[in-house]
């Protein structure tokens, strides 16, 4: 039995006449709150590059240990360095997903845009290091960040992450407050009381 049964049945237990409209306004609700199934796979593909950015860390840090990296020690723990922000902005997008805050979609696409950014200069300063298996191709990562900001702009994803009680922002609209424009102001949607 699912949560949109158990309510049409509670409604009926209570009495309440046209409950069919009633149960088409309860089905909306839930439809508009359940989470996209496409942030699912958003999170998933955060996760892999979160396993290849640990990955790339580990094989740095035993080349590092063995000595394979003689006179470029320095190089090398720069670029580890990054890896590992790079690393913990991934997982701190897979953390902030799910919540409901706009504020948490906007640091999913800056994160996408910062790792597109970061493994392509990375790629750049890896080709001049011969023998390294550490610099990953950004065509296979630029790919997965695609995807993800590709689904972080979809309609219902951006529904999602709209406040109650808050009219929907075109496209234009979130664009902006990825770059740093205020979308949602706390003061559109506070509840005011008048005192007569």
């Amino acid at each position: 039995m699912n949560i949109l049964d158990m309510v049409s049945s509670e409604l009926e237990n209570m009495g309440l006449g046209n409950l069919k409209r009633k149960k088409d306004c309860v089905e909306g609700a839930i439809r508009k709150w359940m989470r996209p199934v496409s942030l699912f796979i958003a999170e998933l593909f955060l996760l892999l590059i979160v396993c290849i950015y640990s990955s790339k860390i580990c094989i740095m840090g035993m080349g590092l240990l063995e000595g394979d990296y003689s006179g470029r020690e320095v190089e090398f723990l720069i670029m580890c360095v990054f890896d590992i922000a790079m690393m913990f902005l991934s997982l701190d997008s897979i953390i902030g997903i799910s919540s409901r805050k706009p504020q948490s979609w906007r640091k999913v696409i800056r994160a996408g845009f910062l790792l597109m950014v970061i493994s392509v200069l990375n790629w750049i300063v890896g080709i001049s290091i011969p023998g390294d298996l550490t610099t990953v191709n950004p065509l296979v990562l630029l790919p997965l960040v695609a995807i993800i900001i590709a689904i972080m702009f979809r309609c219902k994803v951006r529904r999602y992450y709209t406040p109650p009680l808050v009219e929907e922002k075109p496209l234009g609209e979130w664009i902006k407050y990825a770059v740093n424009a205020q979308a949602f102001d706390s003061e559109s949607y506070r509840i005011c009381y008048q005192n007569k």
